[in-house]
Protein backbone atom coordinates (compact mmCIF):
# COMPACT_ATOMS: atom_id res chain seq x y z
CA UNK A 1 0.00 0.00 0.00
CA UNK A 2 2.80 2.40 0.90
CA UNK A 3 4.54 1.74 -2.43
CA UNK A 4 1.35 2.60 -4.33
CA UNK A 5 1.03 5.92 -2.43
CA UNK A 6 4.68 6.76 -3.10
CA UNK A 7 4.22 5.98 -6.80
CA UNK A 8 1.30 8.44 -7.03
CA UNK A 9 3.29 11.06 -5.13
CA UNK A 10 6.26 10.82 -7.53
CA UNK A 11 3.99 10.80 -10.60
CA UNK A 12 2.39 14.03 -9.37
CA UNK A 13 5.80 15.68 -8.93
CA UNK A 14 7.44 14.37 -12.10
CA UNK A 15 6.76 17.42 -14.25
CA UNK A 16 7.87 21.00 -13.71
CA UNK A 17 5.08 22.13 -16.03
CA UNK A 18 1.76 22.74 -14.35
CA UNK A 19 -1.35 21.48 -16.06
CA UNK A 20 -2.82 24.23 -18.23
CA UNK A 21 0.44 26.17 -18.71
CA UNK A 22 1.24 27.14 -22.29
CA UNK A 23 3.52 29.32 -24.41
CA UNK A 24 2.04 32.03 -26.62
CA UNK A 25 2.80 35.30 -28.35
CA UNK A 26 1.72 38.45 -26.56
CA UNK A 27 1.44 42.02 -27.83
CA UNK A 28 2.17 44.70 -25.20
CA UNK A 29 0.68 48.15 -25.90
CA UNK A 30 2.74 51.32 -26.08
CA UNK A 31 0.88 52.81 -23.09
CA UNK A 32 0.29 51.49 -19.58
CA UNK A 33 -2.85 52.21 -17.60
CA UNK A 34 -3.52 53.05 -13.99
CA UNK A 35 -5.08 50.31 -11.91
CA UNK A 36 -7.71 51.84 -9.64
CA UNK A 37 -9.13 48.66 -8.07
CA UNK A 38 -9.46 48.67 -4.28
CA UNK A 39 -6.62 46.18 -3.73
CA UNK A 40 -4.26 47.44 -6.45
CA UNK A 41 -4.88 51.20 -6.25
CA UNK A 42 -2.18 53.22 -7.93
CA UNK A 43 -0.32 50.41 -9.71
CA UNK A 44 0.63 50.59 -13.37
CA UNK A 45 -0.74 47.74 -15.47
CA UNK A 46 0.27 46.63 -18.95
CA UNK A 47 -2.29 46.41 -21.73
CA UNK A 48 -1.84 43.13 -23.57
CA UNK A 49 -3.49 40.86 -26.08
CA UNK A 50 -2.64 37.28 -26.82
CA UNK A 51 -2.16 36.09 -30.38
CA UNK A 52 -5.52 36.26 -32.14
CA UNK A 53 -7.25 38.45 -29.52
CA UNK A 54 -8.95 41.64 -30.73
CA UNK A 55 -9.31 43.46 -27.40
CA UNK A 56 -6.75 44.65 -24.86
CA UNK A 57 -6.79 43.62 -21.19
CA UNK A 58 -4.90 44.71 -18.09
CA UNK A 59 -2.19 42.56 -16.50
CA UNK A 60 0.13 43.50 -13.63
CA UNK A 61 3.25 42.68 -15.66
CA UNK A 62 5.45 40.12 -17.37
CA UNK A 63 8.22 38.56 -15.29
CA UNK A 64 11.63 39.36 -16.82
CA UNK A 65 10.29 42.07 -19.16
CA UNK A 66 11.40 45.72 -19.02
CA UNK A 67 8.71 47.98 -20.44
CA UNK A 68 9.53 51.29 -22.15
CA UNK A 69 6.70 53.70 -22.91
CA UNK A 70 6.07 54.53 -26.57
CA UNK A 71 6.95 51.09 -27.91
CA UNK A 72 4.68 48.22 -28.85
CA UNK A 73 6.24 44.86 -28.09
CA UNK A 74 5.76 41.34 -29.36
CA UNK A 75 6.81 38.78 -26.75
CA UNK A 76 6.96 35.03 -26.56
CA UNK A 77 5.76 34.24 -23.03
CA UNK A 78 5.02 31.27 -20.84
CA UNK A 79 1.56 31.56 -19.33
CA UNK A 80 1.12 29.95 -15.93
CA UNK A 81 -2.47 29.52 -14.85
CA UNK A 82 -2.84 30.45 -11.17
CA UNK A 83 -5.45 29.34 -8.66
CA UNK A 84 -8.56 31.48 -8.67
CA UNK A 85 -8.22 33.84 -5.74
CA UNK A 86 -10.40 36.85 -5.04
CA UNK A 87 -9.11 39.92 -6.90
CA UNK A 88 -5.97 38.11 -8.09
CA UNK A 89 -4.99 37.59 -11.74
CA UNK A 90 -5.85 34.15 -13.12
CA UNK A 91 -2.53 33.86 -14.97
CA UNK A 92 1.10 34.86 -14.64
CA UNK A 93 3.32 35.72 -17.62
CA UNK A 94 7.05 34.99 -17.85
CA UNK A 95 9.17 36.31 -20.72
CA UNK A 96 10.65 33.60 -22.94
CA UNK A 97 11.85 35.80 -25.82
CA UNK A 98 11.56 39.39 -27.05
CA UNK A 99 10.31 38.91 -30.61
CA UNK A 100 9.87 42.55 -31.61
CA UNK A 101 9.93 46.16 -30.39
CA UNK A 102 8.48 48.94 -32.53
CA UNK A 103 8.21 52.65 -31.70
CA UNK A 104 4.54 53.44 -32.28
CA UNK A 105 1.25 54.36 -30.67
CA UNK A 106 -0.82 51.20 -30.23
CA UNK A 107 -4.20 51.25 -31.95
CA UNK A 108 -7.67 50.63 -30.51
CA UNK A 109 -6.64 51.18 -26.89
CA UNK A 110 -9.66 50.98 -24.60
CA UNK A 111 -11.27 54.16 -23.34
CA UNK A 112 -12.21 54.75 -19.73
CA UNK A 113 -8.85 53.77 -18.23
CA UNK A 114 -6.44 56.44 -17.06
CA UNK A 115 -3.05 56.37 -18.77
CA UNK A 116 -0.13 55.84 -16.40
CA UNK A 117 2.18 58.84 -16.36
CA UNK A 118 5.75 58.43 -15.06
CA UNK A 119 5.65 61.87 -13.44
CA UNK A 120 3.01 60.60 -10.97
CA UNK A 121 5.77 58.79 -9.09
CA UNK A 122 5.50 59.89 -5.47
CA UNK A 123 2.39 62.01 -6.06
CA UNK A 124 -1.31 61.35 -5.51
CA UNK A 125 -2.53 59.42 -8.51
CA UNK A 126 -5.80 60.59 -10.11
CA UNK A 127 -8.03 57.51 -10.11
CA UNK A 128 -11.54 58.23 -11.31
Amino acid sequence: MLSVLLAFLFMGCASDEEEGDYVTELTVASERVLDCDVFTYGRASLLVRELGDKSWRKVPGVIGFDYERGYEYTLKVKVHMTPELMDAPDREYTLEQLVGKEEKLSENLPGGWTKWEEEWNGKRIPCR
